[in-house]
């Protein structure tokens, strides 16, 4: 019997490894799929201003991009200057939504919160992180595919 449960455990494991290393659905998203954007407060004034960290950033097709808020307490949006076209050379939005104008945006993202696209479509593609931070405050960040 203790070596029917061996030879079960060690089946299992077996095909567990094997699905974890070639079944792409259960690979983590490696560097070359996607960039991350960190929305920040500057260290040594925190309530001044916001920092994005890559605020222009070239990536090739099919990169997805992923915004994640660093700021402590304070909600942030992010809204694309011509959402329009940002709808037409994206794809797999996770965290943005269609606003008023037709296009995307993700707004009220709470601390550690993150928003993701693909680009797919060769282009320039602007757009604005803002939040309240006893004023409103904004920062600006760019996405160019080549």
């Amino acid at each position: 019997m203790k070596k029917f449960i061996f030879i079960a455990i060690t089946t299992l494991l077996a095909i567990s490894g094997f699905l974890y290393y070639f079944f792409p659905g259960n690979k983590a998203l490696a560097e070359e799929d996607g960039m991350i954007i960190k929305i920040e407060s500057p260290a040594d004034n925190p309530e001044s201003a916001m920092v994005i960290s890559s605020p222009e950033l070239e990536i090739d097709k099919q990169i997805i991009v992923i915004w994640l808020n660093m700021i402590k307490g304070k909600e942030i949006n992010i809204i694309f200057d011509d959402p329009k076209t940002v709808i037409a050379a994206t794809s797999d939005p996770m965290g943005f939504t269609t606003d008023d104008s037709g296009g995307f945006s993700a707004r009220y993202m709470p601390h550690i919160a993150t928003a993701s696209l693909r680009f797919i479509k060769s282009g320039t593609y602007s757009y604005t992180v803002t939040s309240q931070i006893n004023e409103p405050k904004s920062s600006s960040g760019k996405i160019i595919v080549p």
